[in-house]
């Protein structure tokens, strides 16, 4: 430990023994920076297309001063094309489905119709059972299945209807 009191009290005293002023000195820094970047150019303006593609043409130099309006630029892009004859062909189908002659609505139709049929026959079978539940020919259970089914034939009428008036409302 003493060695090294001594050895720091040394090197102090031949360290400040040199006698020279330091002065500042006053002078304009020069440097260079390095960074990235991109020079654009006054009135200049960057050209995008809405649409992938190959293009096929460009009519114009860079430089050349252009007025709105004007094509400066073809590009081929057959899945556009495609993509356009696809909803064309599925708006025409949608059309044909929301007129009165739909197929949606035929069905329904088709559907209520045999419902009704359905109804009738089930309300046919409903008033025999009835005969024979007055005259206890019959049991209690299945006059009531034959009531219950008329019933149920009459609500899946009206369920129909309904659903035929919402695909028309649709339809208009």
């Amino acid at each position: 430990m003493k060695r090294i009191l001594i050895l720091f009290l040394f090197s102090g005293f031949f360290s400040c023994k040199d006698g020279k002023e330091v002065h500042s000195i006053n002078k304009d820094i020069k440097e260079l920076v390095f960074a990235s970047g991109q020079l654009e150019w006054d009135n200049s303006y960057n050209l995008t297309a809405q649409t992938d593609g190959v293009l096929q043409n460009a009519n114009f130099e860079v430089g050349n001063t252009v007025a709105k309006g004007t094509i400066i630029a073809t590009i081929d892009n057959q899945l556009n094309q495609i993509n356009a004859e696809v909803a064309q062909e599925q708006l025409t189908i949608s059309n044909k489905n929301v007129t009165v002659n739909s197929p949606a609505l035929q069905q329904l139709q088709q559907n209520i119709q045999f419902a009704e049929s359905k109804y009738q026959q089930d309300k046919t079978q409903a008033a025999r059972y009835a005969r024979l539940d007055a005259k206890d020919m019959t049991s209690k259970v299945e006059f009531e299945n034959a009531a219950l089914a008329a019933k149920n034939s009459l609500a899946n009428i009206y369920a129909l209807k309904k659903q035929y008036a919402q695909v028309l409302q649709q339809a208009k």
